[in-house]
């Protein structure tokens, strides 16, 4: 396709090129279409439009440290849990459940 005298066509422009990506260095997000046309966005606006689109979803933005903080908790009291199950020995021994056997060693003194 031509636009303003260039000669751009769909495989000049790679595919990765025509998403929307974040650029460090231009503090901002950058794309090109398929005919070579280059798209810019803030980070304020690109912040904006984002939560936006979301909120359709009825997704709230939020950090990989927000969403995963609470499951890192919730990780670290259910193993704390196990640990205390696992702990309780007298549990086992009294509980007379299938599968769980009690099996009592002989004294030194009884093998005699």
């Amino acid at each position: 396709m031509i636009r303003d005298g260039s000669t751009s066509r769909d495989e000049d422009v790679p595919q990765w090129k025509r998403r929307l990506r974040w650029s460090a260095s231009g503090h901002g997000w950058f794309a090109t279409t398929k005919d070579g046309t280059l798209i810019c966005v803030s980070e304020e606006t690109y912040e904006r439009c984002l939560r936006a689109h979301l909120k359709r979803f009825g997704i709230e933005r939020k950090t990989w440290t927000e969403m995963m903080q609470p499951a890192q908790e919730e990780w670290q009291r259910q193993c704390e849990a196990e640990h205390l199950f696992r702990s309780d020995l007298d549990y086992w021994l009294t509980c007379n459940c299938p599968g769980v056997q009690i099996i009592h060693q002989r004294n030194s003194d009884e093998t005699g």
